[in-house]
């Protein structure tokens, strides 16, 4: 092969090898539209209870409580999934260092992209948690209190576990470790029960988190914290 050839070879494998790096590239920005991250049921003193079905219009975002108002509107107009004509309604509680934010999209989402989209939000820092939400009949609150004309069912970024034995938790811990959750709260006058909370390193969400302690038999009982919200 006399020079110019071998140039030409050269030249056309770097071409060769640039596309395929653009194409590699091209299909690691494809969003991963293929995982459903939706748990629609809990288990409530051994027994599975479901749910109901997941919300296509509606997600729950935890928002760190150091961000103001301004901060937050800022972040909720950024993304043309939301819809920006929507009146959002922070809830806060100062027992959380979060704040709640029930937002609705702009169009009807499936499970697979409500998973990626809340896939992404979580690497923002303003964002503690993202969580579905669930359709429900029921718009009242904890005091019976009228929501208003429509609702949604989801929850915080803490679940209950209960303890086999209280001296000893060793499986709680193991359990804590390899789901990167940490307790939140336990009960002095309910020594077996322990509130845990998800992190950022946590595999699923807290609902999620309390099957999966339950599911593991190591543990006699879990539940997760549940809110009605009024979005309309």
């Amino acid at each position: 092969m006399n020079f110019q050839n071998k140039i030409f070879a050269i030249i056309m494998l770097f071409i060769f090898i640039s596309c395929s790096s653009d194409d590699a590239v091209e299909q690691a920005e494809e969003p991963d539209l293929t995982s459903c991250d939706f748990t629609s049921y809990r288990y409530y003193y051994h027994e599975q209870q479901e749910l109901g079905e997941m919300d296509e219009e509606f997600i729950v975002l935890g928002i760190r409580n150091e961000f103001t108002d301004e901060e937050i509107a800022s972040f909720v107009s950024s993304f043309d999934e939301f819809d920006q004509t929507y009146e959002y309604t922070l809830r806060g509680d100062e027992y959380f260092p979060w704040n709640e934010l029930p937002i609705k999209f702009s169009s009807s989402k499936t499970c697979e992209e409500i998973t990626y989209l809340m896939s992404q939000l979580r690497e923002y820092s303003i964002i503690s948690y993202t969580h579905f939400a669930f359709q429900t009949d029921d718009c009242t609150g904890m005091d019976w209190e009228p929501l208003g004309e429509r609702c949604i069912l989801s929850y915080d970024n803490t679940f209950f576990v209960k303890v086999f034995d209280k001296d000893d938790l060793t499986d709680l811990n193991e359990m804590m470790e390899e789901t990167k959750t940490v307790i939140f709260e336990q009960f002095s006058s309910l020594p077996e029960w322990f509130v845990l909370k998800t992190t950022e390193d946590s595999p699923r969400d807290a609902l999620a988190m309390a099957v999966y302690f339950y599911e593991s038999g190591l543990f006699d009982l879990t539940d997760f914290s549940f809110t009605h919200y009024g979005v309309e």
